[in-house]
């Protein structure tokens, strides 16, 4: 326990370092970023990083930790385009990394993604989501800490049958494979419906009812879900967006034939709250079951909420937060092999990220930042703390 305080105040103590230079920065002198090449509708900007990094533990383990630090090279580029009745945008990225004195964790990571909308004359809106990815990285909105390599392909149409009704369906698959051979790898499918009623100028209320096939390699077959939810969304505006839904879910375990169903609560939530030109604070959250990580036929109930800031100190320097609680209950007893007892698995994982950039020029910035990442878990040897720090050099068209 006394090592997650002092990582915790660690980071604590960086980001009371770089907001209180923050808070003494005064207007510098204005600085247009670039914002990159343009060919008609379609913009497209790449970007640079060169990075160096410390890593306290690199293995995530609670004892004989060791650190290492080593260069990290990143190179992709960003692109949007905005026409009459499409828009899409996306990234992509490859990085390299390397641990000095360690080969085997040297790593080479990648990531693509996309995001479509098409909107049709009479009002019916097309979406397409999708992301690619072989990343070590920590994911502050699903609670993803672990090496893996990730895909998600998710479409949705809303259509209005009313000035103040619509339906909106979504369907979507998502499949994880860790880099680690004693994790257990998984796939879902998913679809959800919800129709919506418009209260006031700028708000929808909305009933949600969905269900989902998770298959898990320590199995064949598939568990089930079944949710369904009240809810409330805003519509766009230019200081509030928000979709929240919470409600009960029902999960069929298929690891166990002869298991009951479990029924625990159900919820999702985004907001984004642009306070002032200055600042912009994020929320996100998701409470569902899940099948076990890292225990053969188990399952978990899974809750996660996130916290995110971003600060605008002046013409060039600016400050992000990024934090997420993630809390995994196992159903079944699971057995501590440093005692060989068998015990209830409850984690609790805290991960915060905080970042600060200066801009030299149009072109280049200068960055540093620091992540902490903590477990607390009824299993001793699951716990483990963990902090990074890397800074160096930006670069962007």
């Amino acid at each position: 326990m006394m090592k997650t305080i002092n990582t915790v105040k660690n980071i604590s103590l960086l980001a009371g370092i770089v907001w209180a230079g923050a808070s003494l920065a005064g207007p510098f002198d204005f600085v247009q970023p670039s914002d990159g090449f343009h060919f008609g509708e379609l913009t497209v900007s790449p970007f640079a990083e060169v990075l160096y990094f410390y890593d306290t533990n690199y293995d995530r383990v609670d004892r004989g930790s060791s650190s290492s630090h080593g260069p990290s090279l990143r190179g992709g580029l960003d692109y949007s385009y905005a026409g009459d009745r499409n828009t899409f945008s996306g990234q992509a990225w490859y990085q390299w990394e390397n641990y000095n004195g360690d080969g085997r964790l040297d790593s080479k990571q990648w990531r693509e993604s996309l995001r479509y909308m098409h909107e049709t004359p009479q009002g019916t809106v097309l979406n397409l989501n999708h992301y690619w990815a072989e990343t070590d990285q920590s994911d502050y909105e699903r609670g993803q800490w672990r090496d893996r390599r990730e895909f998600m392909l998710g479409a949705g149409i809303a259509h209005a049958f009313s000035p103040k009704t619509r339906v909106h369906l979504d369907v979507g698959v998502e499949d994880v494979a860790y880099r680690s051979p004693f994790l257990y790898d998984w796939r879902k499918y998913s679809a959800d419906v919800s129709l919506a009623r418009r209260f006031g100028a700028k708000s929808d209320a909305f009933i949600n009812a969905g269900t989902s096939l998770e298959e898990n390699e320590d199995y064949s077959g598939f568990s089930k879900a079944y949710r369904i939810g009240l809810g409330m969304a805003s519509r766009a505006t230019e200081k509030v967006s928000y979709r929240v839904v919470a409600g009960a879910e029902a999960f069929d375990y298929n690891g166990r034939p002869r298991g009951s169903t479990d029924w625990a609560p159900y919820y999702q939530l985004g907001a984004t709250w642009n306070a002032s030109s200055k600042w912009t604070w994020t929320l996100t959250g998701r409470g569902e079951h899940r099948s076990s990580e890292e225990y053969g036929s188990n399952y978990t109930r899974t809750y996660t909420l996130g916290v995110g800031a971003a600060y605008q100190a002046n013409r060039r320097l600016s400050l992000s937060m990024r934090s997420l609680w993630r809390y995994d209950e196992s159903e079944y007893r699971v057995t501590d092999f440093t005692t060989g007892r068998s015990k209830d698995k409850r984690d609790h994982e805290l991960g915060v990220r905080t970042d600060v950039t200066y801009r030299l020029n149009k072109y280049a910035s200068l960055r540093v930042g620091g992540e902490a990442t903590t477990q607390i878990s009824s299993i001793d040897a699951d716990e483990y703390n963990r902090f990074r720090v890397d800074m160096g050099l930006m670069l962007r068209y």
